[in-house]
């Protein structure tokens, strides 16, 4: 597990998380949807059981790395890495927080931590961060954590019957920290 706060830790998913997740996720449907493309296919608890089984693949594999974050003992979002590539010292972060836990800088901390466990102890070079355009609060992370915006993916990705632009932010191994 890694600490964040006093509060709040990132733990590796596991199958024990499986309930808590579909909950969480049931919980803020419609805070997530206007910007997750996966939201409306998890319709039932099983679809996290998938979702939990291939993250747990992937760890042993080395390409990805997925936290759940918790206050307290409760789970409250989603964290990782949701791909690294070992071979060119890279990764691209994603997140999610549920709907009644957003706004206290729970994530910010969150992704902080995670951003210099993957340098000090992935020994990654390159960190990457993408949101849809129009998520200000999403973007406002990378943008609160030193991440340089590097450019827009014009209709990159298709949710909720709508092309959505990405914005693609970078931080670098030797970059200064925000501060």
């Amino acid at each position: 597990m890694l600490r964040v706060s006093e509060r709040l830790w990132l733990a590796s998913i596991g199958k024990e998380h499986c309930d808590a997740l579909w909950h969480a996720i049931d919980a803020s449907r419609e805070s997530l949807r206007p910007w997750l493309p996966w939201v409306d296919a998890t319709r039932e608890p099983g679809d996290c059981e998938v979702f939990v089984t291939a993250a747990m693949a992937e760890r042993r594999l080395g390409t990805a790395r997925h936290f759940v974050l918790l206050e307290d003992d409760e789970l409250i979002g989603v964290v990782g890495f949701n791909r690294i590539v070992e071979r060119h010292r890279w990764a691209s972060l994603g997140y999610w927080l549920r709907s009644d836990f957003q706004g206290g800088g729970r994530m910010t901390q969150s992704v902080a931590t995670l951003v210099e466990w993957g340098f000090d102890e992935l020994e990654l070079h390159r960190l990457e961060i993408r949101c849809a355009e129009g998520n200000s609060r999403s973007r406002a992370i990378p943008e609160r954590l030193g991440f340089r915006q590097e450019g827009v993916l014009r209709e990159c990705e298709w949710v909720g019957g709508r092309a959505l632009s990405h914005v693609v932010y970078s931080r670098l191994a030797g970059d200064p920290a925000p501060g």
